[in-house]
C-alpha cells in the first residue's frame, strides 16, 4: 500500500465519523430531515392531483346563480350576454343554460296544512 491511498482511507475514517457525530446523531437527524421532506412532496403530489380531479368533476364546475323574480324577464338577455365568446375565452366556462322553478301548492287529506312541491315547468 502506498502512503496515499493509506492517507484517504485515515482521511475517510476520521472525517466520516465527524459528520456522522456522536452515536451517529447527525446521521439520524439527516434521515429524519429526508423523510420529512419526501412525505411533503408525496403529500403535496397526491393533493395536487386530488384537486385536478376535483376541478375537473363537472358537477363541481357547475355553478348555480339564481335571478330574483322581478329580473326574470330577464333572463334571455342574460344567458346571451354570457355566452358570448370572449367571455367564455376569458372566464374559461363551457355553456350558460337556464332553468326556473315555480311551486305548487298543494293540500293534505284534512286540508288542515298546506304544502309546496318545486318543479320546472315543461315547454
Amino acid at each position: 500500500m502506498s502512503t496515499h491511498s493509506d492517507f484517504k482511507r485515515l482521511f475517510h475514517h476520521r472525517e466520516s465519523r465527524e459528520l456522522l457525530g456522536e452515536s451517529y446523531r447527525n446521521l439520524w437527524i439527516l434521515i429524519g430531515i429526508l423523510t420529512l421532506t419526501f412525505f411533503a412532496i408525496g403529500f403535496a403530489s397526491g393533493s395536487l392531483s386530488y384537486l385536478d380531479q376535483k376541478m375537473n368533476n363537472p358537477f363541481i364546475r357547475w355553478v348555480t346563480l339564481p335571478i330574483p323574480a322581478t329580473d326574470a324577464a330577464q333572463t334571455e338577455r342574460f344567458k346571451t350576454e354570457l355566452n358570448a365568446p370572449n367571455l367564455k375565452q376569458e372566464y374559461l366556462y363551457d355553456t350558460i343554460s337556464s332553468f326556473s322553478n315555480y311551486f305548487l301548492p298543494s293540500n293534505t287529506k284534512t286540508d288542515s296544512e298546506k304544502t309546496s312541491c318545486a318543479g320546472e315547468p315543461s315547454k
